[in-house]
């Protein structure tokens, strides 16, 4: 796990914008790291990186762009090898097109 300080932006539904660090969305819809019921909170390294996560669906919808100045630990970095090794995930799922799939829990080895 690593400590990052340094912008992290998101990209949420517009009816979140008032709580935007509630993780309401993640909550109802569960999401690929998360299951419903569940907040979390989605960011990226990059604007175009936010909506294009937020964005899936294919064409661009209503979206609030927001950046946060970040200093938080620890952080699931999914660039580090070895780091979905204690989470019971694999590289593939991680990188599967298909994630939708594994959104209803935990993602399960393969």
């Amino acid at each position: 796990m690593k400590h990052y300080v340094g912008l992290l932006y998101r990209a949420l539904n517009p009816v979140y914008a008032r709580d935007p660090l509630s993780g309401r969305g993640a909550e109802l819809y569960g999401g690929r790291f998360n299951p419903k019921g569940t907040p979390a909170l989605y960011a990226s390294l990059s604007p175009d990186a936010a909506l294009r996560e937020a964005n899936q669906a294919g064409t661009l919808q209503p979206t609030t762009l927001v950046a946060y100045a970040a200093d938080i630990a620890p952080v699931f970095d999914v660039r580090e090898a070895d780091a979905h090794l204690g989470f019971g995930m694999t590289r593939a799922v991680l990188g599967a097109a298909t994630w939708l799939a594994f959104a209803g829990g935990l993602c399960a080895s393969t």
